[in-house]
């Protein structure tokens, strides 16, 4: 069974912590963040260290309608 985690602010601190800690094989993650570089680095890493993850990223202001 696949799961599917999105998580905002994923391209630093606390929310990079989380994306790296729910990482695993069968988990779908949802990064989304407003620096767009900073979030592809995160993604990078995370599909780097962890075989089996699939990382989605999406650069956005959330606050903005």
């Amino acid at each position: 069974m696949e799961k599917n985690i999105i998580i905002t602010g994923a391209s630093k601190g606390l929310g990079k912590a989380m994306a790296l800690r729910f990482a695993g094989p069968g988990v779908r993650l949802i990064l989304c963040a407003r620096n767009a570089s900073a979030l592809e680095a995160t993604a990078a890493e995370i599909k780097a260290s962890i075989p089996g993850v699939l990382v989605a990223t999406l650069a956005a202001d959330l606050a903005q309608p």
